[in-house]
């Protein structure tokens, strides 16, 4: 899989996700170019977006907020990543774990403004949004076959 990074509306660098075939989970990463202060800005912008650490987090918290969610592609990244002035209110969706929380300390200070909301959103009882809407949507499967007839 590759994810576009980019910096304004210019690309920067492409990351190189390799899959599991079996899980689709990633077994490796690989960045073409430089990051620089670029992200992954999934779901294009708006007034309100989201920002995360990695794409796979970004995707997740996306899917359960309904809002755009930009990745820094990792936790030292996560104060680095250009925000347009035009982005009012910047929810930092952390991971839950010291480097997760240490991002999202220093992403608040540099990010703040007076004419930007900052707002924090961890996962609670998961590490990782990824994960919290990977535990959603087995709920969601089990919840549906609980219905069906047995033969």
């Amino acid at each position: 899989m590759l994810v576009a990074v980019r910096e304004g509306q210019r690309l920067v660098a492409l990351q190189r996700i390799f899959l599991d075939p079996e899980t689709g989970r990633y077994t490796a990463k690989a960045t073409i170019g430089s990051l620089g202060l670029g992200a992954w800005r999934g779901g294009g912008t708006g007034p309100t977006i989201g920002l995360a650490e990695g794409f796979e987090t970004a995707r997740a918290w996306s899917l359960l907020h309904k809002l755009p969610c930009w990745a820094t592609l990792g936790s030292r990244r996560f104060g680095l990543a250009t925000i347009p002035d035009s982005v009012t209110e910047l929810i930092l969706a952390g991971d839950c774990d010291i480097a997760g929380r240490r991002a999202v300390n220093r992403a608040s200070h540099r990010y703040a403004s007076d004419n930007r909301v900052i707002r924090v959103d961890f996962p609670k009882g998961y590490k990782d949004w990824a994960q919290a809407l990977e535990a959603l949507e087995t709920q969601k499967r089990d919840t549906m076959g609980a219905g069906r007839c047995q033969r």
